[in-house]
C-alpha cells in the first residue's frame, strides 16, 4: 500500500473484484484511489442474480453508486462466459446512470490513459 500510495500514477487492478475477498478489495480502494476492479466475478447462478448479490446486498446499495463509482470497469474475465447477459445484468442494476456508463466504458478508458481522470467532477 505505501508503494501505491507513494506513486498515483500507477494504475493497479485487482482482477475479478477479489471475489471472495471483495469486502477488503473495497477497502483497500477506499483507500488507494489507483486501484481498481473489474466485473467477471465468478457466479453460481447467474450474472443478474450474482451481480445484484454483491453489489447491492454483500457491499451495500450504495457503496458501488457513491464511493466505488469511479474504480470498477466492466470485464468478462472469458470469451464463454456471456458477455451481453453481464452488460444487460450490469445495466440492469439499481444504479445512477452515469455510474452505469463508467462502469461499462469511461473508467476502463481512464484507466488506460486515454480519457481524463474524472474522479473529481460531479458526473
Amino acid at each position: 500500500i505505501r508503494y501505491n500510495l507513494l506513486h498515483k500514477k500507477l494504475r493497479i487492478c485487482l482482477s475479478r473484484f477479489g471475489w471472495p475477498w471483495s469486502r477488503e478489495v473495497c477497502m483497500l480502494m477506499l483507500k488507494c484511489h489507483n486501484v481498481y476492479t473489474d466485473t467477471p466475478i465468478v457466479y453460481f447462478d447467474d450474472a443478474p442474480q450474482m451481480y445484484h448479490q454483491m453489489f447491492m446486498v454483500d457491499m451495500g446499495p450504495k457503496w458501488l453508486d457513491r464511493s466505488l463509482r469511479h474504480q470498477v470497469m466492466f470485464g468478462s474475465g472469458d470469451p464463454g462466459l456471456e458477455q451481453i447477459r453481464m452488460i444487460n445484468a450490469v445495466r440492469g442494476l439499481e444504479l445512477r446512470d452515469s455510474t452505469k456508463e463508467l462502469i461499462l466504458s469511461r473508467n476502463a478508458l481512464e484507466f488506460l490513459g486515454l480519457e481524463k481522470d474524472l474522479r473529481w467532477t460531479n458526473n
